[in-house]
């Protein structure tokens, strides 16, 4: 191919007709810049390759990361549920002091806490990457967009439950003497009846239900089920 486009040209010269040779040399601008063309081409081929299997990767990570936050999620929930009707119990002042007493759980509605941590690598990688590629998946863009608003939500969720937490901790330490013992484990008559009839107690524990079951269980399912449309699209 080479020695064809030499001998055109050798012939082309000798014949010194310009309009020939500026045909020939035109015809080989136009033969250089359709391979540049088909060059550059397939070289944004490969690289668009490359990039969509990088994406693909870290999707992959992301749907790995939201089956193992699935355990953690069904748990938490299942942790609440089971105690519900002992909030309502003592919402609804239902117990008596030594039903308090017999309540092993109820003792510690209002002083502890189980949050989710969800397993965000993978969620982070794709944000990442999303950020800094243009991509045109508008079902991945708006993906991110819902789920970072959900994630956000959840942490304000989790910071109010735990402030609330330390904030009951905080005021029977400074304002009760059967704190010391009640978290030694021992009985404490005093302790069950500030649990079966004042209403500080019901109030807190009525606040903290609000909290768990009005919020964050709800936030938590929303979490699930965004997670599980884009598992199972």
């Amino acid at each position: 191919m080479l020695n064809f486009f030499k001998r055109k040209r050798r012939e082309i010269v000798s014949s010194n007709s310009f309009w020939k040779y500026f045909k020939y040399a035109l015809g080989e601008i136009v033969l250089i810049v359709i391979g540049v063309l088909v060059a550059v081409s397939i070289d944004n081929w490969n690289t668009s390759g490359i990039k969509e299997k990088q994406l693909n990767e870290i999707i992959l990570k992301m749907k790995s990361d939201f089956q193992e936050d699935e355990k953690s999620l069904q748990f938490i929930r299942e942790h609440y549920m089971t105690r519900k009707p002992l909030f309502d119990s003592i919402i609804d002042s239902r117990y008596s002091v030594n039903a308090i007493a017999k309540c092993k759980e109820c003792h510690f509605l209002i002083s502890g806490h189980l949050l989710f941590r969800p397993n965000v690598e993978g969620f982070s990688s794709v944000k990442r990457y999303v950020q800094g590629e243009d991509i045109e998946n508008q079902k991945l863009l708006s993906f991110i967009q819902s789920y970072t608003i959900l994630l956000d939500e959840l942490q304000l969720m989790k910071s109010n439950i735990i402030n609330d937490v330390n904030g009951n901790l905080i005021q029977w330490r400074d304002s009760y003497d059967w704190f010391t013992p009640f978290f030694q484990g021992k009985d404490n008559d005093d302790y069950y009846n500030y649990q079966t009839n004042t209403y500080e107690y019901r109030n807190k524990v009525a606040y903290h239900y609000a909290l768990v079951y009005e919020n964050y269980l709800p936030a938590l399912q929303r979490i699930r089920d965004l997670q599980n449309q884009f598992l199972n699209p």
